[in-house]
């Protein structure tokens, strides 16, 4: 059997973004459930870059993630050592400083890691500084009054 003149079309339904990646958005519907109906997406951000796309920006707007790519626990976690790097006091920071590291060391996406690493460094280091100093001024006063 030939099937000369008639188009024939395949429907496919994936939630691969690597399969996404090798298809024009021209071939691609993407569609969405809300409270039980599907209604077909008819904008959806950087869809024009479907074939040879970057899988992650794929995953996170194609298949609807607006959370991004991370887990809820996780994020809370990071968003807590941030904070606590931004707002502790030094003293806390210091004696919080191992699990803080610790924490840190655990977060598998090498750019926040690197982030919250360079970060608590940066802060421990003027914190440090600013205590050496101050320890400094407090010896040499000490020693002005031993003369």
């Amino acid at each position: 059997m030939f099937y000369l003149g008639k188009k024939i079309q395949i429907i496919l339904t994936s939630h691969s973004p690597f399969l996404l990646s090798d298809l024009p958005h021209s071939n691609v519907i993407l569609i969405e459930k809300d409270n039980m109906r599907s209604s077909v997406v008819s904008e959806l951000e950087d869809m024009g870059l479907t074939f040879a796309g970057n899988i992650h920006t794929l995953l996170s707007h194609s298949f609807f993630m607006q959370d991004g790519l991370m887990g809820n626990f996780a994020r809370y976690k990071i968003n807590k050592v941030l904070n606590k790097i931004i707002n502790l006091h030094q003293s806390d920071l210091i004696q919080q400083r191992i699990e803080l590291y610790n924490i840190i060391n655990f977060i598998g996406e090498r750019v926040i890691r690197n982030k919250l690493k360079n970060l608590l460094d940066d802060k421990l280091e003027i914190d440090l500084h600013e205590e050496f100093i101050k320890l400094k001024l407090r010896l040499d006063n000490l020693e002005g009054q031993n003369r």
